[in-house]
């Protein structure tokens, strides 16, 4: 264990750390990143790694991406990096909205009620880009943000708890 006694050649050096016992500089460093703004960026991050890929496979399923029938897009479908620009401007945009009013957030019906919200936002913003599909493309909201509640939740709590 460290010695918590600054030398002569340390004492006027701010304190980098207010940890004793042999933790690393870096967990106060990743506490602060979680914490910032009620740990607004690394839950950003999880939403964008979850919803990415189950947007892009319920895309995918439902037939809003990909190529068509001998090979060429028909319609409005979306290419495959359109579809992941599109899932990330989607995040862009409803993850900050969603996370300032979730601050003020009292119970899971609030919640709820938010998360629904931004189903609806995020389903009728890929219905705007694809003119097709509606249910569709709620469905797909619906999937990709389900999972990044549920999942995103759970990371981050268990984060949390590791650099607490």
């Amino acid at each position: 264990m460290a010695s918590t006694r600054a030398s002569a050649a340390t004492a006027s050096m701010p304190p980098t750390s207010s940890a004793t016992d042999g933790r690393l500089v870096v967990v106060d460093a990743l506490r602060g990143v979680l914490t910032w703004w009620g740990g607004w960026l690394p839950a950003f991050v999880l939403t964008c790694a979850i919803e990415l890929p189950v947007y892009l496979i319920m895309f995918e399923l439902c037939g809003l991406t990909g190529s068509g029938p001998g090979g060429t897009t028909t319609g409005r479908r979306l290419g495959r990096g359109r579809a992941a620009a599109l899932v990330l401007l989607l995040n862009a945009v409803s993850h900050p909205i969603f996370w300032s009013v979730a601050l003020g957030f009292d119970g899971g019906r609030q919640l709820l009620a938010g998360e629904l919200a931004v189903v609806a936002v995020e389903g009728l913003i890929v219905w705007l880009v694809v003119r097709r599909r509606p249910l569709a493309c709620l469905g797909c909201a619906l999937v990709a943000n389900a999972a990044s509640a549920v999942l995103g939740s759970a990371l981050l709590e268990t984060l949390t708890a590791l650099v607490s």
